[in-house]
């Protein structure tokens, strides 16, 4: 069934967490009733059966969450661009899910998270070097992740992201000597236009 405990709890303001733990092991999604957690700082649905992709504008209904706890469910697909919004994100537990794809490389971006859980999915490619340093229990069981803690990437992994990164740098190197080249032949325009009238002068 759906989640409206964010309804439910409308009415008491002074209630800025919710936990689903101890809930007789609840099914289905929990994208309804999003709308209602906006002031929430704390969601804990672990050791449920939740499953379908996790809501992919969560950060946009639960702007101030600092703790996350989606663990021990069925939630599938990949994690969300938008989880990296959350700011003041401090703790953030997905294991033991049937997630897939890359984790964000954003994520690494959160300054204030100091606990990323996301061991036992289907995660794939490189982990996103973090501000805090995390066991390597926290990403275990994910055959296809690869860098720190875990073993390094294969070659072609490393060559991507770097090539990615170099692309970048390439990008501003040759706007920068556009910019110049432009600017020169300008002013040699201006100059060669203007010597006529200096010399009448």
């Amino acid at each position: 069934m759906p989640i409206y405990w964010c309804g439910m709890l409308a009415s008491r303001r002074e209630q800025s967490s919710l936990s689903a733990t101890r809930q007789s092991r609840t099914t289905g999604p929990f994208s309804e009733g999003l709308q209602d957690c906006t002031s929430m700082s704390g969601l804990d649905l672990s050791n449920n059966k939740f499953s379908g992709p996790i809501p992919y504008d969560i950060a946009k209904h639960m702007p101030y969450l600092t703790y996350l706890a989606l663990s021990n469910n069925r939630f599938s697909g990949e994690i969300p661009q938008s989880i990296t919004n959350l700011a003041y994100l401090n703790v953030l537990k997905l294991q033991h899910n049937q997630l897939s794809g890359q984790i964000p490389e954003r994520l690494s971006m959160l300054s204030r998270l100091t606990t990323f859980n996301v061991a036992d999915n289907f995660l794939s490619g490189p982990i996103p070097t973090f501000a805090h340093v995390f066991s390597p229990l926290y990403f275990a069981g994910n055959q296809d992740l690869c860098g720190a803690p875990l073993d390094e990437c294969p070659r072609s992994q490393r060559w991507t992201l770097r090539r990615i990164n170099g692309e970048s740098s390439i990008g501003a190197a040759v706007g920068f000597v556009l910019g110049f080249v432009v600017a020169f032949y300008f002013h040699l325009y201006c100059c060669e236009r203007l010597l006529p009238y200096v010399f009448r002068t």
